[in-house]
């Protein structure tokens, strides 16, 4: 099964917030990777007339979350395995390589071949041309015999329905030993709201299903259950680092989407 027709359009959109947050909040993100690709391909990011100051950081937050839990695992694990599935053009392993972790950027044969024309792969990092439901990355990876494997998965989950997730994430429990999975996941109000934002980029081919309203009844559907490492509300970290520079309104949005629990952190241990 692959991505639904036109998520690919959504390919370099969230460059566009991870490089205005490491333009104006260095103590955010630092992507020195996608600094170089926008000195060297001036036409790789199009500006996006519709992103607001929230919008553009929400994209930044994604990575900061995911960021954060993965150097938290490769501190437990520094010779650990990564594999970030539906990675696009994200330039996750640049910001947190450890000179030890494996990592693995795996998307669809043409996302791939386009990741290809702008970054390359080095012998720790490996890109995978294949659908994330194509099992034989699963048995790939563990063939290797990690000693420990995180699945990243952002902003990925929102395009199915619930059932294909949690069939791949039984996949991935069967298939893989000692693995752990960290994503983002919105809450229902949360799902129609991005649903809107979705709809005014006039991409109305990616519309979101998926959603989380409590991640401990989510994780009962797994086969076998899964371990809730951590679960935390998306803008929890975010807001003691950017403190007052961004504008009240942002500020106020992220306050308002914590307090709801719009939109989650899960990092469980499957």
């Amino acid at each position: 099964m692959n991505k639904p027709d036109g998520v690919s359009d959504t390919l370099f959109v969230p460059l566009e917030g991870r490089l205005y947050a490491t333009e104006r909040y260095p103590e955010l993100l630092k992507d020195k990777e996608l600094l170089r690709l926008n000195k060297q391909f001036p036409d790789l990011l199009k500006k996006q007339s519709n992103q607001t100051e929230y919008t553009l950081l929400a994209s930044a937050c994604r990575a900061v979350n995911l960021d954060n839990v993965t150097r938290r695992f490769l501190a437990e694990h520094p010779k650990g395995t990564v594999v970030n599935i539906g990675a696009g053009m994200e330039t996750a392993f640049s910001r947190v390589d450890n000179g030890k972790v494996r990592w693995y950027d795996l998307d669809l044969p043409s996302v791939i071949e386009k990741r290809r024309q702008y970054i390359c792969e080095t012998e720790r990092n490996r890109f995978i041309p294949l659908s994330v439901f194509d099992s034989s990355w699963m048995r790939r990876i563990d063939q290797m015999n990690p000693s420990a494997v995180l699945i990243i998965a952002a902003g990925l989950f929102y395009y199915f329905k619930e059932e294909t997730v949690v069939g791949l994430i039984d996949d991935m429990k069967r298939q893989i030993r000692n693995v752990e999975i960290v994503f983002d996941a919105v809450c229902a109000k949360g799902l129609k709201r991005s649903n809107r934002f979705v709809k005014r980029t006039g991409n109305r081919n990616a519309l979101m299903h998926f959603c989380v309203d409590k991640p401990e009844d989510f994780f009962k559907k797994i086969n076998g259950g899964a371990h809730s490492i951590e679960a935390y509300p998306f803008y929890r970290d975010v807001l003691k680092m950017i403190s007052r520079k961004c504008s009240f309104k942002t500020r106020l949005i992220m306050s308002i989407s914590d307090h709801l629990k719009m939109v989650w952190v899960i990092h469980a241990k499957l």
